[in-house]
């Protein structure tokens, strides 16, 4: 018995004659069928929860005023370079030789300042002095501890970089945690604050996994 070639034209009786030849092939069809349907929404999904989700955060991001958005990437930014510091600082010091006693006391020096600078940036600032004095006095002594803790290598240097540091964040977080309250109308204050410290916490987080990328690439142990 010889297969008659294929002509490439439906079986006679149309349609229905397909498909009955097709019927035992009914569960494989839909498989396949439900298979392909399912790839294409998979493939869909991605792009489509994306843009939703960048709509969701953009019109978030935009209810804030102008202002205020500008104050929280500042804060991101400086977040940024505080989370890197605080991870890596301590590190790079006891890699250095200095005693763990020693890195405790810069530390504890550090805070012990920060909260006479904190007094003395609120303080001006309820004597109505502009937020910019505060925030320029505290990114002046965070740029000078920075570059004293980037050129120390003894317990000298690392505590003169921390009481400068110290000083600086005391300076600093006043007059921005007034600004962010004081820019968020006509929202409600604790809207601004929610968006300060969101990016707060974000910039914390970026800074200190930037650190831990930057220890692995340089062997820190």
């Amino acid at each position: 018995m010889t297969r008659q070639p294929f002509s490439g034209l439906p079986p006679r009786g149309g349609p229905a004659a397909l498909l009955r030849l097709l019927a035992p092939y009914r569960k494989r069809l839909i498989q396949a069928s439900s298979s392909s349907v399912l790839n294409k929404l998979f493939d869909l999904a991605p792009p489509v929860l994306i843009a939703l989700a960048i709509d969701v955060m953009a019109r978030w991001w935009l209810q804030f005023p102008w202002n205020l958005r500008l104050v929280a990437l500042f804060r991101a930014l400086a977040m940024l370079g505080a989370g890197g510091i605080l991870f890596l600082g301590p590190l790079v010091f006891n890699r250095l030789g200095l005693a763990s006693t020693t890195i405790g006391l810069g530390l504890a020096l550090a805070s012990g300042v920060g909260l006479i600078a904190r007094f003395l940036s609120g303080y001006i600032l309820d004597r109505g002095a502009a937020l910019a004095i505060p925030l320029r006095i505290g990114a002046v002594l965070c740029i000078t501890a920075d570059l004293v803790l980037l050129q120390a290598s003894n317990s000298s240097g690392f505590l003169i970089g921390q009481l400068l540091l110290g000083l600086g964040m005391g300076f600093y977080w006043p007059a921005a945690e007034f600004a962010s309250a004081s820019l968020s109308a006509p929202l409600p204050s604790s809207q601004g604050f929610a968006l300060a410290r969101t990016a707060d916490a974000l910039g914390i987080a970026a800074g200190t996994a930037l650190g831990t990328l930057l220890a692995a690439l340089f062997g820190a142990d």
